[in-house]
């Protein structure tokens, strides 16, 4: 079976993960968060900016 890389993915791959969660442990951002985690909050508007475009 083939593995399909949808366009998504491709631009979360110029992210790098462990940088991304070093900077947000760097400036406590997800002190208070009970739910929705500042990545999910990150990919949330990645998305929404591709379907804009």
């Amino acid at each position: 079976m083939s593995q399909l890389n949808t366009v998504l993915n491709e631009l979360l791959q110029i992210v790098p993960r462990y940088k991304f969660d070093s900077l947000v442990s760097e400036y406590k951002n997800d002190r208070y968060v009970k739910y929705y985690t500042t990545w999910q909050q990150f990919i949330t508007l990645l998305y929404a900016r591709m379907k804009k475009l």
